[in-house]
């Protein structure tokens, strides 16, 4: 969790994947939705967002959502029969498939997290070997964030064709702060729709939610990016480690509800801590079992294993997991029924991490 806010001023000269930062990112205008959902319970809807009532409903009413605005919190636009107004995002939930349903053996196996540029000191080429190389199925590739938008068309034109010639998939990997809903969703689904000129998309779609937690926005943007994109595209959510304290009090059950994958993020290891292969094996084996018991539903589970180390120069020392700690985390997460395990991340990790990792067989 950064926790840092939009920047005055851009202090870092743009280079190749990154245009300037605005000193003000500008919400830009809602993308059209049209979603059937359902009341959670009884539900004033107000005329306008955060305005007076207009109508009342009863719990489990049928609704469609028709729009959404972020006006200091995020409102979504519902309609049912004659009634036509704003209510919060809990107030609702779309109708789609249970998300436990679809098939996303697209982040099955072995995966690796990599910030964009990891293209600026590796080619396509370099990277989409080094994967096969190592038995890595998946790489989740940054593509946008709040504070910079979506950056990542450039990338993954050159990265996806052929990272597909060669059966990686490319998940594509937003940071949306929910510090303005509407922003974030333009900005995510940039990253869903971008086609490159050869036709290829990204594989599945990953949403770093570890900056505003707060259940209305998170429950907004979940409702809206599932909304756009139907139940048959994979969306994985990275959040907390229930064991951290920023995820005791995370929304797993609700992100449950629209998200196909739930990934924690086990970063175990501190700056002044020492862990052996044991408790790494434990740590991760009793994150994939609280946030299926949180839940409260079944729900597919990929936890991100640590491949970095705290408080060292590139984040690489004797903070980061040994080898043998990653062969642990590999097999917590293959014991404990998880769909695929992937590491945080591509730069970070050291050659006894990628020697684990590739030789380890899911």
């Amino acid at each position: 969790m950064t926790g840092e806010p939009y920047p005055q001023r851009d202090e870092v000269r743009p280079g190749p994947y990154r245009r300037p930062i605005p000193a003000n990112p500008v919400a830009l205008v809602p993308l059209p939705v049209n979603a059937a959902a359902v009341t959670t319970g009884q539900t004033t809807v107000l005329a306008a967002p955060g305005g007076a009532a207009a109508a009342h409903l009863p719990g489990g009413a049928a609704v469609r959502i028709l729009g959404y605005e972020t006006a200091s919190r995020t409102w979504l636009e519902v309609s049912a029969g004659g009634v036509r107004g704003w209510v919060p995002p809990t107030a609702v939930t779309i109708i789609a498939r249970d998300p436990a349903l679809l098939d996303a053996t697209v982040v099955a196996g072995k995966g690796m997290w990599a910030t964009y540029d990891l293209l600026d000191r590796a080619s396509p080429e370099a990277i989409v070997e080094t994967a096969k190389a190592n038995n890595i199925g998946h790489i989740y590739l940054q593509v946008g964030r709040s504070n910079l938008g979506y950056y990542g068309a450039a990338g993954l034109d050159r990265l996806l064709p052929l990272a597909h010639a060669h059966g990686v998939a490319v998940v594509g990997w937003v940071y949306p702060f929910l510090k303005d809903v509407t922003a974030d969703v333009n900005m995510t689904m940039q990253a869903a729709r971008h086609v490159t000129p050869g036709g290829h998309r990204i594989d599945a779609l990953a949403a770093d939610i570890e900056e505003n937690m707060a259940v209305e926005e998170v429950e907004g943007y979940s409702q809206i990016v599932r909304a756009m994109l139907g139940d048959n595209f994979p969306m994985v959510v990275a959040t907390y480690a229930p064991e951290q304290w920023h995820g005791r009090n995370y929304s797993h059950a609700m992100v449950a509800r629209y998200w196909n994958v739930i990934a924690p993020m086990d970063y175990y290891r501190g700056a002044n801590r020492s862990f052996t292969a044991d408790a790494a094996y434990g740590y991760v084996l009793r994150s994939i079992h609280l946030i299926r018991e949180r839940a409260g539903r079944p729900v597919q589970v990929a936890p991100i294993g640590q491949a970095y180390g705290i408080g060292w120069p590139n984040e690489t020392g004797p903070t980061n997991p040994s080898g043998e700690e990653k062969r642990a985390m590999l097999r917590a997460a293959r014991d404990g029924g998880a769909i695929g395990i992937s590491f945080y991340q591509w730069s970070h990790a050291t050659a006894p991490q990628w020697r684990e990792i590739a030789n380890y067989r899911w």
